[in-house]
């Protein structure tokens, strides 16, 4: 049975998106108007879902064919019992916009510029990594960092939201030159680095000495098994020394030839 004002806020909501063209947009107006994800009473009279929209919740409701009165069993996809509420047309339209955006809007995987500060870049008040975006204005493009803890929950959740990319590409750029003018604090970087390096290269070489073991135990209870014709566990066992083998390689520091 369809609820008919939950239904009207779907519809609402599908045509926000055609309307806005853009998932974050979109975001802050829903949870502007106090739109909330739906509650469900549990048999022990608790309560689960409600709360505020996420750019992923708002996206799985966008895409959801459900909607459309059809069904998924398995990979195939079935015309339904129930009523549909969004009609094909409006459905294909969101998808279409949303594929479009995927390849040439904000979220982009290819970028004319590399981000420089790809897995660098954190925001202060959530904690998160910033990542690389971009909008567009006639003919011009405009680079930014973006929080990604803003970009989930929504722009007026985090006071920094994004910052333009080629001023802090630049300045960060800066202080490296500044550092390397520096020979003590070169010798310095360069001393922790080799530091680092070897400590990480101690734990890649005890990893591998610990996977030699198992494959050593293992190798002695495929002889156990072959000896006494057990085959029960052999699928399992030669899937243990498959893993075990693919962690024994050759380690060396990285960067050494």
């Amino acid at each position: 049975m369809v609820n008919e004002e939950e239904a009207e806020r779907v519809r609402a909501m599908f045509g926000l998106y055609l309307e806005r063209g853009s998932i974050m947009e979109e975001l802050r107006e829903v949870n502007s108007r106090g739109w909330t994800l739906k509650a469900f009473s549990t048999k022990g009279g608790g309560v689960c879902g409600g709360g505020n929209f996420d750019r992923g919740r708002l996206h799985a409701l966008l895409t959801n064919f459900t909607y459309t009165g059809k069904i998924r069993y398995g990979d195939e996809v079935h015309e339904g019992e129930h009523t549909p509420i969004i009609d094909t047309d409006t459905f294909n339209r969101v998808q279409d916009l949303m594929r479009e955006n995927r390849f040439s809007g904000p979220g982009k995987k290819s970028y004319e510029h590399a981000p420089l500060l790809r897995g660098l870049l954190h925001c202060k008040a959530f904690g998160k990594a910033m990542s690389l975006s971009w909008t567009s204005k006639g003919q011009r493009k405009y680079r930014y960092y973006l929080c990604n803890g803003a970009a989930k929950k929504g722009w007026d959740t985090c006071p920094s939201k994004s910052v333009p990319a080629a001023q802090i590409e630049q300045f960060v750029v800066g202080e490296i030159k500044a550092i390397s003018s520096d020979p003590q604090l070169v010798n310095e970087t360069i001393a922790k680095m080799r530091t680092n390096l070897d400590a990480q290269l101690d734990a890649l070489n005890r990893q591998r000495a610990s996977a030699l073991r198992e494959l050593q135990r293992h190798h002695e209870d495929l002889r156990r098994m072959a000896t006494a014709g057990e085959t029960s566990l052999l699928t399992d066992l030669q899937e243990r020394i498959a893993g075990s083998q693919g962690r024994i390689q050759p380690r060396r520091r990285p960067g050494c030839d």
